[in-house]
C-alpha cells in the first residue's frame, strides 16, 4: 500500500511541475482510483489536495453497491474529498437474471482477451448494442435523430441485466443501476454524469 502512494503522489508531483499554471488549466485531468477500499481511495484524494492539484477532478470508482464506503472515503480524505466524485452500482452478475446463459455462451467462443468470464461490464455493454440494434431496426433508417428517438421510446426491453422501464429525459436508464455521487458541502449528492464528464471530455478532446 505505501508503494501505491508513492506511486500516486510521484505521478500527480510530475503533473504538477508540467509547464505553467495557464497549461494546467488548458488541460484538465480526471483520477479515478478504483478501489473497493474508501481508505485508499480517499488517501489518494488527500495526497492530490495536499499537492494542491485543484485542476484534477478525483472521480472513484467504487465497486461497491453500499453507500456506506463514501463515509470511509470522506474520513480519510477530509477537507480534499470536496468535489470530489463516486460511482457506485447495485447490479452485479448475481442479480442479473440473464448471466448465467450470456456468460456460458460468451465462454463457449473462446475469445482470445478476456475469455474466462463476461462480467457485469460485457452484460452491460451488450443490453446497450441489442438496444441500439433494435432502435436501428425500428428507425429504418440512418439518421442519428431517428435512431436516437427509437432509443429514447424503448420501454419495458427485457436484457441480460434485467428489464430496461424506458430512458428518462436526462437519457439515462430506468431503473439506474449505476449512478454517480458528488460530495458537497459536507454531504454526497447524487448528479447526472453528463454535467460533469461531458465538458471535461470536450475541453481535453475538442479541436
Amino acid at each position: 500500500m505505501q508503494a501505491r502512494f508513492l506511486f500516486a503522489g510521484a505521478a500527480l508531483r510530475g503533473k504538477q511541475e508540467e509547464g505553467n499554471d495557464e497549461n494546467l488549466e488548458e488541460s484538465r485531468g480526471v483520477l479515478q482510483p478504483e478501489d473497493e477500499d474508501g481508505d485508499t481511495a480517499g488517501m489518494l484524494s488527500k495526497v492530490a489536495y495536499n499537492l494542491e492539484m485543484d485542476d484534477v477532478v478525483i472521480a472513484w470508482t467504487t465497486f461497491a453497491i453500499n453507500p456506506s464506503v463514501l463515509e470511509v472515503y470522506t474520513a480519510t480524505a477530509g477537507i480534499a474529498a470536496e468535489g470530489d466524485i463516486a460511482s457506485l452500482s447495485y447490479r452485479f452478475s448475481g442479480n442479473m437474471p440473464g448471466y448465467e446463459d450470456f456468460n456460458s455462451q460468451y465462454t463457449a467462443e473462446g475469445f482470445p482477451n478476456f475469455g474466462d468470464e463476461a462480467q457485469e461490464w460485457g452484460a452491460f455493454a451488450y443490453d446497450a448494442a441489442q438496444i441500439i440494434i433494435a432502435a436501428i431496426d425500428r428507425a429504418d433508417s440512418a439518421n442519428p435523430s431517428e435512431i436516437r428517438d427509437q432509443i429514447a421510446a424503448t420501454m419495458n426491453y427485457r436484457g441480460v441485466v434485467g428489464t430496461y422501464e424506458g430512458f428518462d429525459s436526462q437519457g439515462d436508464v430506468i431503473p439506474q443501476w449505476a449512478w454517480l455521487q458528488r460530495y458537497q458541502d459536507g454531504e454526497w449528492k447524487v448528479i447526472w454524469s453528463g454535467k460533469i464528464f461531458l465538458p471535461i471530455m470536450l475541453n481535453n478532446f475538442g479541436p
